[in-house]
């Protein structure tokens, strides 16, 4: 079963990127079945640029990605991951 990852829910307009340490934290306290780059809905050089950067630059990089795999109407996922749909409180 598909679900949201935050960098999806980010380029939908769902989720914002603030809500990252959320994100992490939620992942560190439930069981997702996913490694944390793929929860999120990181490419590996994404996530590996994550934990060397400036965070909110490579986040936004990434979210402009999937606007702009979304905006051209391609029915393939942008990431092969299964993810995670979750609700944060």
């Amino acid at each position: 079963m598909n679900h949201t990852t935050f960098i999806d829910a980010c380029a939908a307009g769902t989720a914002a990127p603030s809500e990252l340490d959320d994100y992490v934290e939620f992942w560190h306290t439930h069981d997702t079945g996913n490694s944390l780059e793929e929860f999120l809905g990181l490419t590996t050089e994404e996530f590996d640029q994550l934990l060397r950067a400036d965070a909110s630059e490579v986040l936004e990089k990434a979210i402009e990605a999937r606007v702009q795999h979304m905006q051209t109407g391609d029915a393939s996922p942008c990431r092969p991951d299964e993810a995670h749909e979750i609700t944060i409180t």
